[in-house]
């Protein structure tokens, strides 16, 4: 079995130290700069991103508490709105209210003059009627020679025709 040697050859080793400070030394003189400047720009424009991720969060919450702000007052607003047209619905609904009672009033009273001219009038056709009755058994009285009993018979039939009765006899 071969064997595998651990131990470094120091040439290699040298050469390797001598090429690793050769090119740090050339990174130190030429991209040393370049590299920093590169940096400080990418630290500043990562700070500028932050920043700007900053001013847009809070100009985020300015804008809600806004929002917030509006959408209290205009519910407000609509409590305020809902409230008066309650109260117009109300002051509608009286008036109308109002009216009708006004209106059933006014019938009533028309109702109970029609009713006293209807009353009248009845009592005056009933005084008519009446009279005439009278006036015909009057007539028919006079008409035939009057004895008692005929003056009782044509008495009793005018009470007939009035609607009383005779308890006389």
């Amino acid at each position: 079995m071969p064997t595998i040697e651990i131990i470094p050859d120091f040439q290699h080793l040298i050469i390797q130290m001598i090429s690793l400070i050769f090119l740090f030394f050339m990174f130190k003189r030429y991209g040393w700069q370049p590299t920093k400047a590169f940096l400080d720009k990418r630290q500043e424009f990562v700070a500028n991103q932050f920043k700007e991720a900053e001013d847009r969060k809070e100009e985020a919450i300015a804008l809600k508490q806004q929002y917030d702000a509006k959408m209290m007052n205009a519910n407000a607003d609509a409590q305020q709105l809902i409230e008066h047209s309650k109260a117009q619905g109300k002051v509608a609904y009286d008036d109308i209210l109002l009216e009708a009672q006004q209106a059933s009033e006014q019938k009533l009273a028309k109702a109970a003059v029609a009713i006293e001219q209807d009353k009248k009038i009845a009592r005056e056709i009933i005084k008519e009627e009446i009279i005439e009755i009278a006036m015909s058994g009057v007539l028919q009285m006079i008409n035939k020679e009057v004895d008692a009993e005929v003056h009782q018979q044509l008495f009793d039939d005018f009470l007939v025709k009035v609607g009383g009765s005779n308890d006389a006899k």
